[in-house]
């Protein structure tokens, strides 16, 4: 499930009569190395269960959702997690995790009756979900990027070519043959990712590569495919996983400036939470 389908999900819980805890936590070592998530969460909501009565519904629930929590946190992040968010109310049978590899500011917990959204929204908004097609003529890397990584790579490799004349080519006819190898591998290029965004549900595309294959794969995209593409990016196939991604959350935040993407790919989401935006601990 992507993080829109979570934020959608979550955005149609329905209010309860029970505290509906929404705790973000920047999970990064500290100075010292040292995660310091853990100890917030059992101050933080300890904290906040003893401001109801005892032995009352809420209450109750609350200590319920400390317990699954704390169980969480020391049996099922991930090492390369830089963020989580937890959604969590024993009594409605509510509890939802989400780690990410983009990080998350500060530690940050809310109580109310509907999941707190907005800080997820804004990490959906920064780090959006696209294919990043890398490519040249004859080898080519379509890679899924989320949450500031890179989630799934498709190699795509053509058949190499020599560029000589032995065997008796004419020098036209070689040239041929050479360019009808490139351009069928470019169309097996467009043909994964058609699948990949089809399967992945994206909607946004960054072409790299140099100045020879970036045209032949324009020219070779249906227009479908070729009105998701957001930019054209000057790299070689072989550019290290880092540049790829820093290039293309780059292009990403170019081409959301001046826009109000944020509240088109969040629209149900930050009306429902702005409730709870003056509740940070």
């Amino acid at each position: 499930m992507t993080l829109n389908e979570q934020l959608d999900r979550l955005a149609g819980f329905e209010a309860v009569p029970y505290p509906v805890v929404s705790l973000y936590l920047n999970t990064q070592p500290n100075e010292r190395g040292r995660d310091s998530f853990q100890t917030f969460v059992r101050k933080e909501l300890k904290a906040r269960a003893q401001t109801y009565p005892a032995k009352s519904p809420e209450r109750e629930t609350l200590e319920r959702d400390l317990e699954r929590i704390t169980r969480y946190m020391e049996t099922d992040v991930k090492p390369s997690a830089n963020g989580i968010a937890i959604f969590a109310c024993d009594a409605a049978g509510l509890f939802e995790t989400i780690q990410l590899d983009g990080p998350l500011e500060d530690h940050w917990l809310s109580i109310g009756d509907q999941p707190h959204l907005y800080p997820l929204a804004r990490v959906a908004s920064q780090f959006p979900r696209c294919a990043a097609v890398v490519a040249n003529t004859n080898t080519a890397q379509i890679l899924v990027v989320a949450n500031g990584r890179v989630v799934s790579r498709t190699p795509v490799e053509g058949e190499k070519t020599r560029r000589n004349s032995q065997g008796g080519w004419a020098q036209a006819r070689f040239q041929r043959h050479i360019e009808n190898y490139h351009l069928h591998h470019i169309k097996d290029v467009v043909e994964a990712l058609e699948k990949i965004v089809r399967k992945e549900g994206l909607d946004r595309i960054v072409i790299a590569g140099d100045a020879v294959v970036r045209p032949l794969l324009r020219e070779q995209l249906p227009k479908p495919l070729a009105e998701m593409v957001v930019d054209e990016l000057s790299l070689s196939a072989d550019a290290a996983e880092g540049d790829i991604i820093r290039a293309t959350l780059d292009a990403m935040r170019k081409a959301d400036e001046g826009t109000d993407r944020v509240e088109k790919s969040t629209p149900v989401f930050l009306e429902r939470v702005e409730f709870a935006r003056d509740e940070k601990a």
